[in-house]
Protein backbone atom coordinates (compact mmCIF):
# COMPACT_ATOMS: atom_id res chain seq x y z
CA UNK A 1 0.00 0.00 0.00
CA UNK A 2 1.41 3.63 -0.59
CA UNK A 3 -0.26 6.66 0.73
CA UNK A 4 1.64 9.95 0.14
CA UNK A 5 -0.10 11.52 3.16
CA UNK A 6 -0.20 8.50 5.11
CA UNK A 7 -1.25 10.60 8.72
CA UNK A 8 -4.12 12.77 7.46
CA UNK A 9 -6.41 11.35 9.62
CA UNK A 10 -4.97 11.24 12.97
CA UNK A 11 -7.85 8.42 14.23
CA UNK A 12 -7.18 6.09 11.21
CA UNK A 13 -3.65 5.94 12.22
CA UNK A 14 -4.52 4.92 15.52
CA UNK A 15 -6.93 2.54 14.58
CA UNK A 16 -4.37 0.90 12.02
CA UNK A 17 -1.37 0.55 14.66
CA UNK A 18 -4.41 -0.97 17.30
CA UNK A 19 -5.04 -3.71 14.55
CA UNK A 20 -1.96 -4.74 13.63
CA UNK A 21 -0.34 -5.16 17.15
CA UNK A 22 -4.25 -7.07 17.99
CA UNK A 23 -4.02 -8.80 15.13
CA UNK A 24 0.09 -9.85 15.73
CA UNK A 25 0.75 -9.07 12.40
CA UNK A 26 4.22 -8.52 12.87
CA UNK A 27 5.34 -6.36 9.60
CA UNK A 28 8.19 -3.69 9.16
CA UNK A 29 6.58 -0.89 7.21
CA UNK A 30 7.47 3.12 6.60
CA UNK A 31 5.09 5.80 5.59
CA UNK A 32 5.26 9.34 3.72
CA UNK A 33 3.66 12.23 5.17
CA UNK A 34 3.81 15.63 5.94
CA UNK A 35 5.94 17.12 9.48
CA UNK A 36 2.32 19.13 10.21
CA UNK A 37 0.42 15.78 10.10
CA UNK A 38 1.83 13.81 13.20
CA UNK A 39 2.48 14.48 17.22
CA UNK A 40 4.76 12.16 19.11
CA UNK A 41 1.70 10.14 20.82
CA UNK A 42 1.11 8.93 17.16
CA UNK A 43 4.78 8.36 16.02
CA UNK A 44 4.88 6.09 19.42
CA UNK A 45 2.24 4.17 18.18
CA UNK A 46 2.95 4.10 14.91
CA UNK A 47 6.93 2.51 16.09
CA UNK A 48 5.10 -0.04 18.27
CA UNK A 49 2.82 -1.51 15.66
CA UNK A 50 6.29 -2.02 13.07
CA UNK A 51 7.07 1.82 11.43
CA UNK A 52 10.82 1.52 11.55
CA UNK A 53 10.73 4.65 8.84
CA UNK A 54 8.70 8.10 8.36
CA UNK A 55 9.52 10.40 5.29
CA UNK A 56 8.78 13.86 5.32
CA UNK A 57 8.49 16.21 2.82
CA UNK A 58 10.85 18.75 4.29
CA UNK A 59 11.61 20.36 0.53
CA UNK A 60 13.51 23.25 2.34
CA UNK A 61 14.65 24.60 5.63
CA UNK A 62 13.86 28.64 4.20
CA UNK A 63 10.63 29.78 4.86
CA UNK A 64 10.61 32.09 2.30
CA UNK A 65 11.12 28.93 -0.46
CA UNK A 66 8.34 26.86 1.62
CA UNK A 67 5.90 29.80 0.80
CA UNK A 68 7.16 30.11 -2.96
CA UNK A 69 5.80 26.28 -2.87
CA UNK A 70 2.63 26.82 -1.44
CA UNK A 71 4.30 24.18 0.94
CA UNK A 72 1.87 25.20 4.10
CA UNK A 73 4.71 24.00 6.49
CA UNK A 74 7.51 26.09 8.52
CA UNK A 75 10.73 24.32 9.45
CA UNK A 76 9.55 24.59 13.17
CA UNK A 77 7.35 21.91 12.63
CA UNK A 78 9.69 20.19 10.96
CA UNK A 79 12.06 20.13 13.50
CA UNK A 80 9.24 18.93 16.01
CA UNK A 81 8.13 16.17 13.84
CA UNK A 82 12.08 14.76 13.35
CA UNK A 83 12.26 15.39 17.08
CA UNK A 84 9.36 12.97 17.89
CA UNK A 85 10.47 10.88 15.59
CA UNK A 86 13.39 10.38 17.23
CA UNK A 87 12.30 10.16 20.44
CA UNK A 88 10.27 7.58 19.16
CA UNK A 89 13.32 5.66 17.49
CA UNK A 90 11.98 5.59 13.88
CA UNK A 91 14.28 6.42 10.91
CA UNK A 92 13.71 9.55 9.20
CA UNK A 93 14.01 9.85 5.98
CA UNK A 94 13.56 13.67 4.03
CA UNK A 95 12.73 14.89 0.57
CA UNK A 96 14.40 18.02 -0.21
CA UNK A 97 14.04 20.29 -3.20
CA UNK A 98 16.90 22.38 -4.97
CA UNK A 99 15.78 25.29 -7.84
CA UNK A 100 13.25 26.93 -5.91
CA UNK A 101 12.63 30.00 -7.99
CA UNK A 102 14.40 33.34 -6.43
CA UNK A 103 16.25 30.44 -3.85
CA UNK A 104 19.47 32.03 -3.18
CA UNK A 105 22.82 30.93 -0.45
CA UNK A 106 21.22 31.95 2.66
CA UNK A 107 18.20 29.90 1.89
CA UNK A 108 20.50 26.85 1.75
CA UNK A 109 21.65 27.89 4.87
CA UNK A 110 18.81 27.81 6.60
CA UNK A 111 18.52 24.08 4.66
CA UNK A 112 21.80 23.42 6.10
CA UNK A 113 20.80 24.77 9.81
CA UNK A 114 17.72 22.23 9.67
CA UNK A 115 19.48 19.08 8.50
CA UNK A 116 21.91 19.26 11.28
CA UNK A 117 18.77 19.59 13.60
CA UNK A 118 16.66 17.17 12.71
CA UNK A 119 19.38 14.53 11.90
CA UNK A 120 18.13 12.73 9.18
CA UNK A 121 18.70 9.01 8.73
CA UNK A 122 18.75 9.20 4.32
CA UNK A 123 16.90 11.28 1.89
CA UNK A 124 17.12 12.56 -1.83
CA UNK A 125 17.34 15.69 -3.41
CA UNK A 126 15.38 17.00 -6.64
CA UNK A 127 15.63 20.07 -8.85
CA UNK A 128 12.36 21.00 -8.43
CA UNK A 129 10.28 20.36 -12.24
CA UNK A 130 6.82 21.51 -12.78
CA UNK A 131 4.21 18.48 -13.05
CA UNK A 132 1.00 18.40 -14.33
CA UNK A 133 -1.90 20.35 -12.61
CA UNK A 134 0.49 22.09 -9.79
CA UNK A 135 0.19 25.88 -9.42
CA UNK A 136 3.48 26.07 -9.82
CA UNK A 137 3.06 24.96 -13.85
CA UNK A 138 -0.66 27.34 -14.34
CA UNK A 139 2.16 29.92 -12.69
CA UNK A 140 4.43 29.42 -15.34
CA UNK A 141 2.32 28.89 -18.03
CA UNK A 142 0.88 32.18 -17.42
CA UNK A 143 3.77 33.95 -17.46
CA UNK A 144 4.99 32.53 -20.54
CA UNK A 145 7.98 31.12 -18.90
CA UNK A 146 6.97 27.63 -19.86
CA UNK A 147 4.45 26.34 -22.78
CA UNK A 148 1.14 25.45 -21.57
CA UNK A 149 1.30 21.98 -23.85
CA UNK A 150 4.98 21.12 -22.98
CA UNK A 151 3.43 17.65 -21.70
CA UNK A 152 1.76 16.67 -24.92
CA UNK A 153 4.61 17.92 -27.25
CA UNK A 154 8.06 17.74 -25.58
CA UNK A 155 9.92 14.54 -24.58
CA UNK A 156 12.39 14.44 -21.33
CA UNK A 157 12.48 13.13 -18.16
CA UNK A 158 11.41 16.08 -16.29
CA UNK A 159 10.62 20.04 -16.94
CA UNK A 160 12.85 21.93 -14.48
CA UNK A 161 11.89 25.02 -13.40
CA UNK A 162 15.28 26.58 -13.67
CA UNK A 163 18.20 25.59 -15.58
CA UNK A 164 21.08 28.01 -14.39
CA UNK A 165 24.13 27.03 -12.42
CA UNK A 166 22.99 27.68 -9.22
CA UNK A 167 20.66 24.79 -9.43
CA UNK A 168 23.20 22.28 -10.48
CA UNK A 169 25.62 23.92 -7.68
CA UNK A 170 22.90 23.89 -4.83
CA UNK A 171 21.86 19.97 -5.42
CA UNK A 172 25.43 19.16 -5.49
CA UNK A 173 25.87 21.00 -1.60
CA UNK A 174 22.61 19.80 -0.73
CA UNK A 175 24.33 16.03 -1.43
CA UNK A 176 27.20 16.44 0.23
CA UNK A 177 25.21 17.86 3.58
CA UNK A 178 22.90 15.47 3.51
CA UNK A 179 25.74 12.84 3.21
CA UNK A 180 27.46 14.06 5.63
CA UNK A 181 24.79 14.34 8.44
CA UNK A 182 23.25 10.85 7.69
CA UNK A 183 27.05 9.24 8.12
CA UNK A 184 26.67 10.98 11.92
CA UNK A 185 23.19 10.61 12.72
CA UNK A 186 22.61 6.78 13.07
CA UNK A 187 21.19 5.51 15.95
CA UNK A 188 23.74 4.64 18.51
CA UNK A 189 23.30 1.74 21.60
CA UNK A 190 22.65 4.61 24.19
CA UNK A 191 20.03 5.50 21.42
CA UNK A 192 18.05 2.19 21.80
CA UNK A 193 18.45 2.16 25.39
CA UNK A 194 16.57 5.68 25.06
CA UNK A 195 13.99 4.01 22.52
CA UNK A 196 13.13 1.16 25.28
CA UNK A 197 12.99 3.83 27.85
CA UNK A 198 10.49 5.11 26.14
CA UNK A 199 8.52 2.37 24.60
CA UNK A 200 9.21 -0.06 26.81
CA UNK A 201 9.11 -3.75 24.54
CA UNK A 202 8.93 -3.05 21.05
CA UNK A 203 10.18 -5.83 18.74
CA UNK A 204 11.21 -2.78 15.79
CA UNK A 205 13.55 -1.35 18.32
CA UNK A 206 15.12 -4.90 18.57
CA UNK A 207 15.45 -5.34 14.88
CA UNK A 208 17.22 -2.05 14.58
CA UNK A 209 19.47 -2.13 17.57
CA UNK A 210 20.46 -6.17 16.27
CA UNK A 211 20.84 -5.14 13.00
CA UNK A 212 22.99 -2.00 14.00
CA UNK A 213 25.07 -4.73 16.31
CA UNK A 214 25.61 -7.35 13.58
CA UNK A 215 27.35 -4.24 11.45
CA UNK A 216 29.30 -3.41 13.94
CA UNK A 217 30.28 -7.11 14.47
CA UNK A 218 29.19 -7.11 17.83
CA UNK A 219 27.41 -10.68 17.85
CA UNK A 220 26.63 -11.11 21.12
CA UNK A 221 24.62 -8.26 21.33
CA UNK A 222 23.08 -8.67 18.41
CA UNK A 223 21.93 -12.18 19.51
CA UNK A 224 20.87 -10.43 22.99
CA UNK A 225 18.21 -8.49 20.94
CA UNK A 226 17.00 -10.94 18.67
CA UNK A 227 17.17 -13.32 21.83
CA UNK A 228 14.34 -10.81 23.80
CA UNK A 229 11.96 -11.01 20.58
CA UNK A 230 11.61 -14.62 20.84
CA UNK A 231 11.36 -14.16 24.84
CA UNK A 232 8.92 -11.59 24.41
CA UNK A 233 7.04 -13.22 21.84
CA UNK A 234 7.76 -16.49 20.85
CA UNK A 235 4.83 -15.98 17.81
CA UNK A 236 6.97 -12.95 16.66
CA UNK A 237 8.96 -14.61 13.27
CA UNK A 238 11.49 -11.78 13.09
CA UNK A 239 13.20 -13.41 16.10
CA UNK A 240 13.86 -16.79 14.50
CA UNK A 241 14.49 -15.06 11.26
CA UNK A 242 17.34 -12.56 12.40
CA UNK A 243 18.64 -14.83 15.03
CA UNK A 244 18.89 -17.96 12.28
CA UNK A 245 20.35 -15.32 9.88
CA UNK A 246 22.73 -14.45 12.55
CA UNK A 247 23.91 -18.07 13.58
CA UNK A 248 24.53 -19.14 10.08
CA UNK A 249 26.65 -16.08 9.25
CA UNK A 250 28.86 -16.87 12.00
CA UNK A 251 29.48 -20.68 12.05
CA UNK A 252 26.84 -22.14 13.99
CA UNK A 253 25.07 -24.16 11.77
CA UNK A 254 23.03 -26.24 13.91
CA UNK A 255 21.87 -23.48 16.06
CA UNK A 256 20.32 -21.91 12.50
CA UNK A 257 18.60 -25.11 11.81
CA UNK A 258 17.10 -24.92 15.01
CA UNK A 259 16.02 -21.05 14.07
CA UNK A 260 14.78 -21.70 10.68
CA UNK A 261 13.06 -24.41 11.88
CA UNK A 262 11.03 -22.76 14.11
CA UNK A 263 10.43 -20.27 11.54
CA UNK A 264 8.74 -22.61 8.81
CA UNK A 265 5.97 -23.72 11.70
CA UNK A 266 5.30 -19.54 11.59
CA UNK A 267 5.95 -18.72 7.68
CA UNK A 268 6.01 -21.89 5.99
CA UNK A 269 6.57 -20.38 2.75
CA UNK A 270 8.97 -17.48 3.86
CA UNK A 271 11.81 -17.32 1.30
CA UNK A 272 14.44 -18.05 4.22
CA UNK A 273 12.52 -21.40 4.98
CA UNK A 274 12.53 -22.79 1.51
CA UNK A 275 16.45 -21.85 1.13
CA UNK A 276 16.90 -23.37 4.32
CA UNK A 277 15.45 -26.72 3.49
CA UNK A 278 16.48 -26.86 0.38
CA UNK A 279 20.12 -26.50 1.96
CA UNK A 280 19.02 -29.48 4.50
CA UNK A 281 17.73 -31.79 1.88
CA UNK A 282 20.89 -31.16 0.06
CA UNK A 283 23.13 -32.19 2.67
CA UNK A 284 20.82 -35.10 3.42
CA UNK A 285 21.49 -36.30 -0.40
CA UNK A 286 25.22 -35.35 -0.19
CA UNK A 287 25.30 -37.71 3.22
CA UNK A 288 23.36 -40.53 1.89
CA UNK A 289 26.04 -40.29 -1.91
CA UNK A 290 29.14 -40.84 0.36
CA UNK A 291 27.63 -43.38 2.50
CA UNK A 292 26.99 -45.39 -0.70
CA UNK A 293 30.29 -44.99 -2.19
CA UNK A 294 31.70 -45.54 0.79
Amino acid sequence: MRDDTFTFERERVLEFCDLLIRERLHILWNCQTRANAVDEEMLLWMKRAGCECIQLGVESGSLRALRELDKNITPEQVRSAALAARKAGMNLSVYLISGVPGETEEDLADTFRILEYIKASDGQVSPFAYYPGTKQFERGAEKGVVRKDIFETERAEAFYVRNDPFVTKSTGKLLAKLTEVTERSRYRPRDFRSHKKTLGYCHTTNILAGGFYEEEGRFRSAELEYNEIIGMESDNPWGWLLLGGLYDASGYPGRADSCFERLGKLVPNHASVRKWRHHREGCAKSGAKKRRTG
